[in-house]
């Protein structure tokens, strides 16, 4: 993973900064500096920053997003080691991912129309970015996170946000059917993990719950929408008739990592027995994938 981040870096690096790549690689290779953009932002970095940071100088490289420290655009602080949103959310950078942040704050794709007053249950929370950004644009969200890395900096960033915080709450549960699974856990915080992952060095058990469960162990009376990022796990979610409370449903699928599991057509097929028509289906990133293999599906209930 990390050989991936690095090539990944270079190869923006060569293309679009002004650093020449001995210097910039030998940047890298210190425990401590600084990485300096196009616009002279300097990203000071320490050990246990210096990957959040290279993510988001990375990010500033690749999606063109200016870190300027001024309002209405992304901004650093190295004292404190957030990352503001131009709309000033602040997240720790130690969670920082580039493409995940980009697919939430640049991309949109958690876009609704008028989220105010209204119920959103997402899942996976990864560091809070997605439950946030739900919460200010007026949602109540009950978001669920089985990675305890993730989970730890998602409620760091709830803190770091407490006008927004009291509308978010946070479990370490993943989603799926009532028990208990063993979660892959890693002590570098990734958007993709999966209880699917085969030869996890280290997992942990945790409380694994339904749809229903949720509805009804948060009394939650008329959920407007639900939004998964499961890795997989989506095709036991599916099997939950209380989908049909929902009036808008936000899937990204993932069919490949689930032996049998029907695929996109299986997840369409129980959506439009629920209620649920015109299901817009769509990439959520730049990725190369096919639309069967990978992808968000997108609809809403047929209200009558």
């Amino acid at each position: 993973m990390e050989e991936d981040f690095e090539r990944q870096l270079y190869f923006f690096t060569l293309t679009r900064s002004r650093h020449r790549i001995p210097n910039l690689l030998s940047i890298l290779l210190r425990k401590r500096g600084a990485l300096t953009l196009n616009n002279g932002s300097r990203l000071k970095f320490a050990p246990e920053t210096k990957r959040g940071v290279t993510q988001l100088f990375l990010f500033s490289l690749k999606y063109g997003a200016e870190i300027q420290n001024r309002s209405g655009y992304w901004g650093f602080d190295p004292i404190r080691n957030q990352v503001l949103t131009p709309s000033g959310l602040r997240f720790d950078v130690r969670g920082f991912e580039h493409g995940i942040f980009a697919e939430t704050f640049l991309y949109d794709i958690h876009f609704c129309d008028d989220l105010k007053g209204r119920t959103v249950v997402q899942a996976g929370g990864f560091v809070g970015d997605t439950a946030l950004h739900y919460a200010e644009q007026g949602a109540t969200v009950y978001s669920f996170e089985p990675g305890r890395s993730s989970y730890e900096l998602a409620s760091r960033n709830l803190e770091l946000n407490p006008t927004l915080s009291p509308k978010v709450v946070m479990r370490n549960f993943a989603i799926g059917r009532d028990g208990y699974v063993d979660f892959p856990q890693t002590d570098v915080v990734t958007g993709g993990g999966s209880v699917f992952d085969a030869g996890s060095p280290k997992t942990a058990q945790v409380r694994s719950i339904s749809i229903a469960s949720i509805l009804k162990e948060f009394h939650i009376e008329d959920p407007y929408l639900l939004d998964l990022d499961i890795k997989g796990k989506e095709f036991d979610v599916i099997e939950d008739r209380d989908l049909g409370k929902f009036h808008r449903i936000r899937i990204e699928y993932t069919p490949d990592v689930t032996p049998n599991s029907g695929g996109r057509e299986l997840l369409l097929e129980r959506l439009r027995e629920y209620g649920f028509g015109s299901p817009r289906i769509f990439k959520h990133n730049s990725g190369s994938y096919d639309l069967h293999r990978h992808g968000t599906i997108e609809c809403s209930r047929s209200e009558t």
